[in-house]
């Protein structure tokens, strides 16, 4: 194995990575702070500048996964909260 690009640096620790569906672009979920990055992706495969998004998204609490439908219109995070502890009350998913 070895390096392909430039490294990217990443918004927090991320857990789940996909590809749209003409694999164009790059998905990167995070779960704290729960968020999503959208990368474009060159045609040698070697990530490019995040893609910004025309306004501020929810992400919901502790994102988990991320999945583009087949139509590549839509994709989706998964959210799992965050149960109660320590006298927290239960973080629900949105």
């Amino acid at each position: 194995m070895h390096p392909h690009g430039n490294p990217v640096a990443l918004a927090a620790r991320p857990v789940h990575i996909t590809t749209d569906i003409p694999g164009t672009h790059l998905l990167v979920a995070f779960n704290d702070p729960s968020g999503l990055t959208v990368y474009d992706l060159a045609p040698d495969e070697t990530i490019r500048s995040p893609v910004k998004q025309p306004e501020p998204l929810d992400f919901g609490i502790y994102g988990h996964q991320v999945r583009v439908d087949p139509s590549n219109d839509v994709v989706i995070l998964v959210t799992r909260g965050n149960g109660p502890a320590k006298g927290k009350p239960e973080d629900r998913e949105r």
